[in-house]
C-alpha cells in the first residue's frame, strides 16, 4: 500500500504532499499523488469550522489482475 499525507487548506488548495510510504512500484505512488491533486475540486471549509488547513493521511491499496499491491 501507499500512505500520503497532505493538507487542504482554508482557500481549498492542496499544500504539503508528502509520500509516508511506498509500494516500491513507482508509477503506483506517482499515480496515488497525481489522483490527490487531480481530485483538487474540494468544497470550501464550512464557515463555522476555525481551522486554517484540514490534515490527511490516506492511504491506497491497487488491486492489479487479482493482485493486491500492499
Amino acid at each position: 500500500f501507499i500512505c500520503i499525507e497532505f493538507s487542504i487548506k482554508k482557500d481549498v488548495s492542496i499544500y504539503n504532499v508528502a509520500v509516508l510510504r511506498t509500494s516500491g512500484e513507482k508509477v503506483l505512488t506517482r499515480a496515488a499523488v497525481k489522483a490527490i491533486h487531480d481530485a483538487a475540486r474540494y468544497n470550501p471549509f464550512p464557515r463555522y469550522w476555525t481551522i486554517n488547513r484540514l490534515n490527511i493521511i490516506g492511504t491506497f491499496i491497487y488491486r492489479l489482475s487479482g493482485f493486491y499491491m500492499y
